[in-house]
């Protein structure tokens, strides 16, 4: 008999990808290569932080190799600025998140939630 559920935050509950999007592109500008797009970004996502950066930079699933290991860094630092002054007010849940979890908790099932996000991004929710 199944006790507990377990969700993923990004992605599956939380739609995160506006707020990764802007930082993703503030960060690329300001290094000097070209904008990326939040439909770009939806594409980037799924990998980490890295991945995310690393793709970004590429404008491509693949990680352009000539970019340096110290290029990388220095956007991943910016990025990780730069994704908490948004303040994550893009993020948003998906439609019906909340009543479908408010239903799961009253039908007696354990909940838990599953991240590799700081926890002061959900000190809003």
């Amino acid at each position: 008999m199944i006790k507990l559920i377990a969700f993923d935050l990004d992605g599956t509950l939380l739609d995160s990808v506006p707020d990764l999007a802007l930082a993703a592109d503030r960060t690329v500008q300001a290094l000097g290569f070209p904008s990326v797009s939040e439909e770009q970004v939806r594409d980037y996502v799924g990998n980490g932080a890295d991945v995310l950066i690393g793709r970004s930079l590429s404008q491509s699933l693949t990680i352009d190799s000539n970019l340096s290991e110290e290029l990388r860094a220095k956007a991943r630092v910016m990025f990780d600025e730069n994704y908490e002054l948004t303040g994550h007010k893009l993020s948003h849940l998906y439609d019906n998140v909340y009543s479908t979890l408010k239903e799961l908790h009253a039908a007696g099932f354990t909940l838990a939630l599953v991240t590799n996000k700081l926890l002061s991004l959900y000190r809003m929710f």
